[in-house]
């Protein structure tokens, strides 16, 4: 005996399958693209970070250097050379006078 089915079950379950697999598909979609803008955002940060251990190896390379020490004790310690005078502008015009002036003596 042959059993006949009814072809709105068939059109009813094929379209309830078709609904499933867009859904998952656009889920997928919106996956990936968060996931590639995580990418950019590392790669952006990837470059920063070479960008800033190229500087530091620079400084690193010129830290053994007479005249990167020479710079460092003026700069940061107020050091001068033994033939030289220090003047300190003070007053309302001046501007910054936290850091004196150095001038080599004639």
């Amino acid at each position: 005996m042959r059993r006949t089915v009814n072809i709105w079950w068939v059109i009813a379950v094929i379209a309830c399958v078709l609904v499933a697999f867009f859904c998952y598909s656009r889920q997928l979609s919106e996956t990936i693209e968060e996931l590639n803008n995580a990418v950019e955002a590392g790669n952006v940060r990837l470059a920063a970070l070479q960008a800033e251990n190229a500087e530091l190896e620079a400084t690193l390379k010129a830290a053994g250097t007479d005249a990167f020490v020479e710079n460092q004790a003026r700069n940061e310690y107020g050091y001068m050379m033994p033939d030289e005078i220090r003047f300190v502008i003070t007053g309302s015009d001046a501007g910054d006078s936290s850091m004196p002036t150095e001038v080599p003596s004639p």
